[in-house]
């Protein structure tokens, strides 16, 4: 029968709760299951299922190799408590939200059926199923969670090496747009001395312990690592105050990096240089590799300006500080020389206790 019915051979093995007050029926129902090699659990009434499929959940996180229940066959008429209300509290719980529910009954009110589907359940065959309806169904809502269980867990891996803003881009295939952005560049003072005289393993180590901490400030400040390259940290702050999350995240990372240290930096020798202006965001590269990033002058002259901080100081462009001059002090300006721009610039350090 597996072979017949189209994807059922990709759930043999799998285990389902049945919920059913009729042992007849649950009889019934194992009886197909077993010809297709899925297992079948019992539950005669509403607060039994729900707790059995709790219980089986928080069994799996405690003991992994334990199999799961990749479905819930759910009657709607219970002798205790109403199916769609079991439906309801089974979504409503963290340990059982995403388990395919499959709504099995006798009810022909189409109105109860809307109802079910409403409340959570994947999908709903009558009584007595149709044996091929039945197995092509449950295939298809356990499949289905199976792959969004699976993209959930491809999306956390790639969060590792891109941001959730460069993710939803991506995902919505967004064409390239030109936008408003602070631009905050970090890199580390003397990093190429520090390279030649130490052990390359250790080196990496130090720029990694700065990277985390780095990241996970700019994600708290509403922004996201566009990029790292060698010691130096590219981050994209857009929306209404991108400006004003830009400097917070600033002051934060300098201040971090004051009280951390590690063996050949002591405490760590971060300089930044901010930047606001028009930036075009999109993807750069050949068919075989692309990289979703941002270019434009706004973008040079950050990098510029990082290379004219000191270590932990934050330095910012006079088109920052017109944008937040009544949140953030600024020492004097500065007039610095940026490579590639031709007259003189004014620089301001950013003050923060």
């Amino acid at each position: 029968m597996a072979s017949i019915i189209p994807h059922v051979d990709q759930i043999t093995g799998s285990r389902v709760l049945i919920i059913d007050d009729s042992l007849f029926v649950f009889k019934a129902l194992k009886r197909i299951f077993s010809k297709v090699g899925i297992h079948a659990d019992y539950a005669g009434r509403g607060d039994e299922g729900i707790q059995a499929a709790q219980a089986k959940a928080l069994e799996v996180i405690q003991t992994p190799d334990i199999p799961p229940y990749d479905a819930v066959l759910l009657d709607l008429h219970l002798p205790d408590i109403d199916g769609i209300v079991v439906c309801n509290k089974l979504r409503s719980n963290p340990l059982t939200e995403n388990l395919p529910i499959l709504v099995i009954t006798s009810a022909s009110d189409a109105e109860r059926h809307v109802a079910a589907l409403d409340a959570g359940a994947d999908d709903f065959v009558s009584k007595p199923p149709n044996q091929k309806v039945l197995l092509r169904r449950l295939a298809t809502i356990i499949l289905q969670r199976r792959n969004a269980y699976e993209n959930r867990l491809l999306l956390q891996k790639l969060e590792r090496y891109m941001s959730s803003a460069t993710l939803n881009r991506v995902q919505k295939q967004k064409d390239t747009e030109s936008i408003n952005a602070a631009i905050l560049f970090s890199d580390m003072r003397g990093f190429t001395a520090v390279s030649y005289d130490n052990d390359n393993e250790e080196v990496f180590e130090a720029i990694n312990v700065a990277m985390s901490f780095q990241s996970e400030i700019v994600q708290n400040h509403n922004g996201y690592v566009d990029g790292f390259s060698g010691d130096g940290m590219l981050a994209v702050f857009d929306g209404e105050r991108c400006c004003t999350d830009a400097c917070k995240a600033a002051i934060d990372i300098i201040k971090t990096a004051r009280e951390t240290s590690v063996r050949i930096w002591d405490p760590l020798p971060i300089g930044i240089g901010l930047n606001y202006g028009i930036v075009i965001r999109g993807d750069l590269g050949s068919q075989s590799r692309r990289a979703h990033t941002v270019i434009g002058n706004a973008v040079n002259v950050s990098a510029r300006l990082c290379g004219v901080a000191r270590g932990r100081e934050a330095v910012a462009s006079q088109s920052i500080v017109t944008q937040v001059k009544d949140e953030f002090s600024f020492a004097a300006p500065q007039t610095v020389d940026l490579k590639g721009i031709p007259e003189p610039f004014y620089a301001y350090s950013l003050k923060f206790t």
